[in-house]
């Protein structure tokens, strides 16, 4: 590897190996020989928007809200089917089950106009927004909640709240970050990906959808009881 580094970035599977081996994570890949001093990165995202405007304009200045994505991006819009994405059907029943508990907390799904309308949310944003104006409403929710990928990321580096963040077939020992309320899907979560080259639509254990699939809305909605995030 020392010779022919390049390998680290072609092949997620062998980066993502190499680095765990020697304690290195996502965010310091680059320096696998820690020849950068890239073990401690200090990286904030510094909103350019009046955060109280922004709230202003979609009336949420005065309330409690979670924000919820779905997906991973446009750079996966073309996957009718994705391992790491969990169904519409699974995050409208944990906003029952939230709205149950929390009936005052506002639930406002975000993200991009393609990725499917969550039933149970109060406010509608997808594709509604500018990024900066996602970025001043992940500053200001009590709580984020989506799959691994995606505005999870933003709000990790913008602000020390929490995520809820669902694993399926990536590692959450490589990807994700110590501050989310991390939940991973089965035992065999999380060493999957790229052992086959189909990965990302179909799992060799559980088919189309993959294990996500089988991570219950009660269990997510327990994990997020059991943090305290909401009180």
């Amino acid at each position: 590897f020392n010779k022919n580094c390049y390998q680290l970035y072609n092949n997620d599977y062998l980066g993502r190996s190499f680095c765990l081996q020697r304690g290195i994570h996502r965010e310091n890949q680059a320096d696998f020989n820690g020849m950068l001093n890239l073990s401690e990165i200090d990286f904030k995202i510094t909103p350019v928007l009046d955060k109280t405007a922004v709230l202003r304009k979609f009336r949420l200045e005065s309330e409690k809200y979670i924000t919820l994505q779905t997906g991973g991006g446009l750079h996966f819009k073309h996957l009718m089917i994705e391992t790491r994405q969990w169904s519409a059907e699974n995050y409208s029943k944990l906003c029952r089950l939230i709205k149950v508990k929390y009936p005052n907390i506002k639930i406002v799904q975000i993200g991009a106009e393609y990725q499917p309308k969550i039933v149970g949310t109060d406010i509608d944003l997808r594709g509604k927004t500018t990024f900066d104006e996602v970025v001043a409403l992940l500053e200001e929710a009590d709580l984020h909640i989506q799959q691994e990928g995606g505005l999870e990321i933003v709000r990790h580096y913008l602000c020390d709240k929490p995520s809820v963040v669902l694993w399926g077939a990536t590692d959450v020992n490589f990807l994700g970050y110590q501050n989310n309320i991390n939940i991973v899907a089965t035992q065999c979560s999380g060493g999957c990906e790229w052992l086959t080259g189909d990965w990302l639509v179909h799992c060799f254990k559980y088919g189309a959808g993959g294990c996500l699939q089988n991570l219950m809305p009660e269990k997510v909605f327990d994990k997020i009881e059991e943090s305290n995030s909401l009180s």
